[in-house]
């Protein structure tokens, strides 16, 4: 059967449509990420795959295989937005034609992984909010869009400080969270691969204290071990200490702590200069009901 003869007789089913409208949400989705949102982890791999299939063949979806980060068989593939949504997304979403063209539909071999991560983070922090009675709202933004228009940022040049170079910050995303008692805080995230240099990291850590300035946004970055944590924090508070600045606006955690189960409610988060580890919000019937966010800049700073 043709794409266009599949096209005619696919009923879409309210599944489907949810399927169409996340992929377009996140700027792509991997296919594993599909599978653990709507059919869960122990959902039957036949369906699953029939069914993608089914909107792949279609052309609802697209997909493309990428490398195998072992080495061995075949990658997960990316899925995104494929002609026979556009008419979905015009009604569901308000998608104009620039946004059509601004569609998503391959990434760098290179950074499929790092993509893969950061389509995680964002998964398993809307996951913990919706469980959350405390939390009404999360507000994605995604790196697409910041990629379009940079955050810039004029900060003193680390080696002639009277000369003023430009920054542009482009963060893997950024999501506001708004409490049931209206309060509303934006963070930005970082994801760390250890692989950039010092001279690179150290621009944008100035350039984030020079953009939060005194609106204390939290700058979330997570490494991939402790050893890169203990350095970043270092870098940090060299920075800070060199631009006058609180140190306090970011927090760094380990990959391998980032969960659904963790994410927001658990101690995983150091905040640089300030003893202890916090989360994001206070579990559920927590006797302390003011997230961290809204005391930022009010703890003191460590010895």
């Amino acid at each position: 059967m043709s794409n266009a003869a599949l096209t005619k007789v696919l009923n879409l089913t309210p599944r489907d449509i949810e399927i169409i409208l996340a992929v377009f949400d996140y700027d792509g989705l991997f296919s594993y990420q599909i599978r653990n949102r709507f059919w869960g982890k122990n959902g039957h791999p036949s369906t699953y795959y029939e069914r993608l299939a089914d909107l792949v063949k279609s052309d609802y979806l697209r997909a493309k295989s990428m490398n195998s980060s072992t080495g061995r068989g075949s990658g997960y593939r990316l899925i995104t937005i494929g002609r026979a949504s556009h008419s979905l997304l015009r009604e569901r979403r308000g998608l104009d034609e620039r946004g059509i063209r601004q569609l998503r539909h391959s990434i760098a071999m290179s950074e499929w992984l790092h993509d893969a991560f950061v389509r995680d983070f964002r998964q398993s922090l809307e996951f913990a909010a919706s469980v959350h009675p405390n939390v009404a709202d999360v507000e994605w933004i995604n790196e697409a869009v910041f990629k379009r228009a940079p955050i810039k940022a004029e900060v003193a040049d680390r080696q002639q400080p009277e000369r003023m170079v430009t920054v542009e910050l482009v963060p893997d995303g950024s999501f506001w969270l708004e409490l049931t008692s209206g309060v509303r805080k934006q963070h930005y995230l970082e994801l760390d691969q250890d692989t950039e240099h010092r001279t690179k990291i150290v621009g944008r850590i100035r350039a984030y204290l020079k953009h939060v300035g005194n609106a204390q946004i939290p700058v979330l970055w997570v490494v991939p071990s402790h050893a890169r944590a203990e350095k970043l924090e270092s870098w940090i508070q060299q920075e800070a200490s060199s631009l006058k600045a609180r140190a306090s606006v970011f927090a760094i955690t380990t990959r391998d702590q980032v969960s659904e189960r963790q994410v927001l409610t658990h101690p995983i988060w150091e905040v640089v200069g300030v003893s202890g580890k916090r989360s994001l919000l206070p579990a559920s019937g927590a006797a302390d009901a003011q997230p961290w966010f809204v005391k930022l800049g009010q703890e003191p700073a460590s010895a």
